[in-house]
């Protein structure tokens, strides 16, 4: 297991925040989060593969048509509940801008107790 990243204690069906910082806000059209499949190898190099091919959980700009909607002035704050896993396990959230076919994306490493 790799123990050079720092890991955040976590529980299965913990609910927890993720705050997004913008240093240029965007149009918005959705947030995908996803997990490293339960069986993944984290000695290998981390590759779309690894993750459950659905995200666990959505949040969509609510504004339509989404592309011409206002950019929000400041990240948003997501509320969600952790599936089951356990052990060392990676999200990858992913912020899909409206009116381009680009994304934003962060890893965050936990640790399921």
């Amino acid at each position: 297991m790799k123990d050079n990243w720092h890991k955040h204690a976590v529980k299965s069906g913990q609910t927890i925040n993720v705050q997004w910082a913008f240093s240029a806000p965007h149009v918005t059209r959705r947030y995908n989060y996803f997990i490293t499949r339960t069986d993944w190898n984290c000695n290998q190099v981390l590759s779309r593969d690894q993750f459950d091919y659905d995200p666990f959980v959505i949040f969509e700009d609510p504004c339509q048509p989404y592309w011409n909607c206002s950019p929000p002035a400041i990240g948003p704050t997501h509320h969600f509940t952790l599936p089951v896993r356990s052990g060392y396990q990676v999200i990858l959230a992913i912020w899909e801008i409206a009116n381009t076919g680009n994304a934003f994306y962060q890893v965050i490493d936990f640790n399921f107790e």
